[in-house]
């Protein structure tokens, strides 16, 4: 039976390319980075409109909560933005502001039947880790792992790497194929103002195969979250990618080893880890201690790639989820084998 274009391999649904004419919903799932920082939002609208794009600011993505000041607005407010957001026939992208670390506060006050409802693309990393994988899981569809407006977008100009990473992934129809690896690493421009460098080189695999299955992951304490929840991915045949940010090497230890207790490297088929950003040894943890750590704890043996440049890392790729990946561990390459998106109005 032929696949069924709108759908990957794995049965997830892709949703429209987005491109030139169409509209870019701003919703802030967490932290009031659009309320703190108004300019960068302007800024990342004039990006997008030199795109062709439109940007809708929605009506709740710059509010604050006084009394949690961590909080772009009520909990339900937030929900309200992104169903509104995926309703909107004229949005093609919904993309968060920033992450945080409370955009979990979200998920219970979500009707996940309408967003499946409108299939479009949702963006964002670190604390949109739970989103993402919320709403690939429970609605089987295609979300993106990448840049955040108000962060990567923010700015009087873009990183050529970050922007091509995205639009390649987000605008055409077809396998982005191998990705590349950055030329240069920086820790991630938060808060606004120049981003620091860190330990970058190539990408490094431990040489076990080749494995291909469709991408799960995102920023690792966030992802962990999940656990125990409706929303917890589907594992099985899986590429799990992961990468972290101010956690020691004992802190990410911890959490591997709570995905090992609940039986994730005994169903996955690959590890991709993006740059470790840890609090010693200048904010770079090097690619083959990853690997030793990973190795370690795992217990099985699986292909592994590290060093990647996704997550807290400036530039980064475009990772989505529910798309096949195929994991090269003796040539340290990824490459995305099918599309992410539809012909816009095909979905």
């Amino acid at each position: 039976m032929a696949q069924d274009p709108a759908r990957t391999r794995a049965g997830y649904v892709r949703p429209p390319a987005v491109v030139a004419g169409r509209t870019v919903a701003l919703v802030s799932p967490a932290d009031p980075a659009a309320y703190l920082f108004p300019a960068r939002i302007d800024e990342a609208e004039r990006h997008l409109a030199a795109r062709g794009l439109r940007l809708r600011r929605m009506p709740r993505s710059a509010a604050y909560r006084p009394d949690r000041p961590y909080l772009a607005g009520s909990d339900r407010d937030r929900a309200r933005d992104i169903e509104e957001a995926f309703a909107d026939p004229d949005v093609a992208l919904v993309w968060a502001s920033i992450g945080g670390m409370n955009a979990n506060r979200v998920l219970d006050r979500l009707d996940f039947t309408a967003l499946a409802r409108h299939p479009k693309a949702l963006l964002g990393y670190s604390d949109m880790t739970v989103l993402l994988n919320a709403v690939a899981q429970t609605c089987r569809l295609v979300v993106f792992h990448g840049p955040h407006m108000a962060v990567e977008w923010g700015g009087a100009h873009l990183d050529p790497f970050t922007d091509a990473a995205l639009w390649r992934v987000l605008s055409a129809p077809s396998p982005a194929g191998a990705l590349p690896a950055a030329p240069q690493t920086r820790l991630e421009p938060w808060p606004p103002g120049p981003a620091r460098p860190i330990g970058a080189g190539p990408w490094l695999g431990n040489g076990r195969g080749v494995a291909r299955g469709p991408l799960v992951g995102g920023n690792l304490q966030t992802l962990i979250r999940l656990a125990g929840t409706s929303h917890w991915p589907t594992f099985d045949g899986r590429v799990l990618f992961w990468e972290d940010v101010g956690v020691s090497e004992h802190g990410l230890d911890g959490m591997l080893t709570h995905l090992r207790t609940l039986g994730v490297f005994e169903r996955v088929r690959a590890v991709v880890v993006g740059k470790v950003v840890t609090p010693a040894e200048d904010g770079w943890m090097p690619p083959e201690r990853v690997i030793a750590l990973v190795e370690d704890v795992a217990g099985v043996d699986l292909p592994i790639v590290a060093g990647v440049d996704l997550g807290h890392t400036d530039p980064m790729l475009t990772l989505p989820i529910g798309v096949e990946a195929e994991v090269d561990a003796g040539a340290a390459a990824v490459t995305l084998t099918e599309a992410a998106v539809t012909p816009a109005g095909e979905a």
